[in-house]
């Protein structure tokens, strides 16, 4: 794991993609100082990617207010798991936190801001039970602290109220990037997946995360599956609404 976090900081650095891969050599470092013998950890802040200049571009469309003329994308990433073995069906993970910031600038070097969260819910003795609304135990949403918290609250002609937690899968830092690279850096995206370095780092990423998660999920409609993976990691806490 480490080792591969220090492998796509060095992709990212010779693509020009971040403006210092630090955060990436730090969690690297950080995945080999082990907390216990059973566990990892990492956790940085600040990934900065390049600025996208939207002047003459359409790599990012329907952008409003239309004055934007730049975006930067930010990623903070806090990350817990288990150290498991390859083919684990379990939920590999016992804390996460993945966090996207994009700010826009217009030609006063105004800012404009937007943000989305990926995170894993503090689970209950009931996984089916819903408060105020449905929580996946790994579930995407816009905003979250990063907007609530913001020092300086003006949020123009914007409606922001709690919005639908949509399941995903989980990430880690690898996926979160590819991600990030995948919605905002398309045309770059498709030529680093050519790159067979780059492709053996998110395969390999995938199959920790997103194997035992979907597994677990289709083993709710029965068959093979169903006789292994519901012991391992329920499928409603994936997807309570089944």
């Amino acid at each position: 794991m480490a080792n591969d976090l220090r492998r796509l900081a060095m992709i990212l650095v010779e693509n020009e993609l971040v403006k210092d891969a630090e955060p990436l050599t730090t969690a690297a470092s950080a995945c080999q100082m082990e907390p216990s013998s059973t566990t990892w950890e990492y956790d940085f802040t600040g990934l900065t990617f390049n600025s996208i200049s939207l002047v003459g571009s359409k790599q990012i469309r329907h952008t409003h207010p239309q004055t934007v003329e730049e975006v930067e994308v930010q990623l903070h990433v806090l990350i817990k798991g288990h150290c498991v073995q390859v083919d684990n069906l379990h939920d590999p993970l016992k804390e996460l936190v993945v966090e996207l910031e994009i700010k826009g600038y217009d030609s006063n070097a105004a800012e404009h801001f937007s943000a989305w969260h990926l995170d894993r819910q503090i689970e209950s003795d009931d996984p089916n039970q819903v408060d105020h609304a449905i929580h996946p135990i790994y579930h995407f949403q816009y905003g979250g602290e990063r907007v609530w918290n913001k020092n300086t609250p003006d949020y123009g002609l914007q409606l922001l109220l709690e919005t639908p937690r949509f399941p995903h899968p989980p990430m880690d830092a690898i996926l979160a990037v590819d991600f990030v690279l995948s919605n905002y850096y398309g045309d770059i995206w498709n030529e680093l997946r050519k790159d067979e370095a780059y492709r053996d780092i998110i395969a390999t990423a995938q199959h920790i995360y997103w194997r035992p998660y979907s597994l677990a999920t289709a083993s709710h409609w029965g068959g093979a599956l169903a006789y292994t993976t519901p012991y391992v990691w329920p499928p409603k806490s994936i997807w309570p609404n089944v």
